[in-house]
């Protein structure tokens, strides 16, 4: 789930030739990405079915510690990505 999205975007930066300018659109592209799962609380189908049979277990609350987690990860996910960009946001004038 978030592997794919690290690295189809890590494989774009890899490129030769890339300029600063898209190394940054890359970059926010892959933020915009998380930030737009983040706000959903997406998690795959499949994640999701699994949540279902263990909350109509009972489980409820360990399914709401999980999808607080994924959520911490996103959150940890975009820090680290803010971290990167910072550098490159002097040429986004360009």
């Amino acid at each position: 789930m978030l592997m794919c999205v690290f690295h189809s975007h890590i494989q774009s930066i890899e490129r030769e030739k890339n300029s600063v300018l898209e190394i940054l659109n890359i970059l926010s592209d892959m933020q915009n990405i998380l930030q737009g799962r983040k706000i959903q609380n997406y998690v795959p189908l499949k994640v999701k079915g699994l949540l279902q049979d263990r909350q109509d277990e009972g489980l409820e609350g360990g399914c709401k510690h999980f999808l607080t987690a994924v959520k911490n990860l996103y959150s940890g996910c975009l820090e680290y990505l803010d971290m990167w960009i910072e550098p490159f946001k002097e040429f986004s004038c360009f």
